[in-house]
């Protein structure tokens, strides 16, 4: 689903007087009571972005947080920094947090959530992937998987947890070949699988942090055909020319 880099990503929500918290990979963004406008300020594929995007229509003001190097703050977006694999580090961005989106993949997930449960968060939204439920902790991407939803299940937060297959985006990647018209070599070639648009995730998450009666509930967002990657190919060589 996601490429060998673990993206690092959580997300959180703003209700009343409360905050929510959105990391990206070298970037976060999290909803301040402030009543500060969107900005984006990082182009990751998974979702991040389309979450954003989609808090923000609902009402919900944002702040940013970055690992690295700290970009100025623009368009009233105010920017603080942390870094999600050392959760000693986010006590400042997670106080007044409620929700909590959070991908898989930090080294210390225990840690990022006792940090969030001590802060007063109630609700996390996990992001995983369909082959966690395979409890194959052979395949490396599996294994953290399922390690995150276990530190999640274990957290004594309420939660839900998203099941993906693939993000459409991972297609993109393939671009550059086609356009030297170079042959592709994928796995899995006979495989049919219901690839999702990060805005549709986006979507679910959104509603997951935002919405009520999704604790303790696995959801599988899908796309809406499945394909194989010979169809995917077509279909990028047909727009992209």
């Amino acid at each position: 689903m996601w490429s060998d880099e673990v993206e690092n990503e959580v997300v959180a929500r703003a209700t009343g007087d409360t905050s929510t918290l959105i990391a990206l990979p070298d970037l976060a963004a999290y909803l301040d009571r402030d009543g500060l406008p969107l900005v984006e300020l990082s182009e990751p594929p998974e979702g991040g972005r389309e979450l954003v995007l989609a808090l923000h229509e609902r009402g919900e003001p944002v702040r940013a947080l970055v690992h690295g190097d700290r970009p100025a703050s623009r368009h009233d977006v105010s920017v603080v920094e942390g870094d999600l694999d050392h959760p000693s580090s986010l006590g400042p961005a997670l106080e007044g947090v409620r929700s909590v989106f959070l991908l898989p993949g930090y080294r210390d997930m225990p840690g990022v959530l006792a940090m969030a449960r001590d802060a007063g968060v109630e609700h996390v939204v996990q992001l995983s992937g369909v082959s966690a439920g395979s409890g194959d902790r052979g395949n490396a991407v599996t294994a953290y998987m399922i390690r995150s939803e276990e530190a999640v299940y274990g957290s004594g937060l309420s939660w839900t947890v998203l099941r993906p297959v693939a993000f459409m985006s991972n297609a993109l990647r393939w671009l550059p070949k086609l356009a030297e018209g170079d042959v592709l070599r994928l796995p899995f070639a006979s495989v049919r699988t219901a690839s999702v648009d990060p805005a549709d995730v986006a979507a679910v998450a959104a509603e997951c942090l935002v919405g009520r009666g999704h604790e303790g509930q696995v959801y599988f967002p899908t796309g809406p055909e499945s394909l194989t990657p010979a169809d995917q190919v077509r279909t990028l060589a047909r727009v992209g020319s």
